[in-house]
């Protein structure tokens, strides 16, 4: 009898925080903080657009930092659009190795069109 492997819904975040392509970086890093996350799915209306990291949102607020006050660009010309979904049954060994891959360091999880999970 073999073991059952893992699968995506088992180890995702569920409902995780999204931001809209729309809102500025100050935003952004507010609601990373408010959250305690370091990936936030960013949202096209109900369109997964990509992936906003800290890194991401830390190599714009160093160029931003010389201008205080600045709110910046929206996360949509931030953002990374080489999101990696994954589906809710895939089984979580193919997410690990892809994201390795990849070099990302997030998945996300989509359900038809909805993200359910990160």
């Amino acid at each position: 009898m073999s073991a059952k492997i893992p699968t995506a819904r088992t180890v995702m975040t569920e409902a995780p925080t999204v931001i809209e392509g729309n809102q500025d970086t100050l935003s952004a890093r507010a609601l990373m903080d408010e959250k305690g996350v370091r990936h936030l799915p960013v949202m096209l209306g109900e369109q997964l657009y990509g992936v906003l990291s800290e890194r991401d949102l830390r190599a714009a607020r160093a160029f931003l930092d010389s201008s205080p006050g600045e709110e910046g660009p929206p996360v949509s010309a931030l953002c990374s659009r080489e999101t990696y979904v994954a589906a809710p049954d895939d089984p979580i060994d193919d997410v690990a190795i892809e994201m390795a891959n990849r070099r990302l360091g997030a998945a996300v999880v989509v359900d038809g069109t909805s993200v359910v999970g990160i």
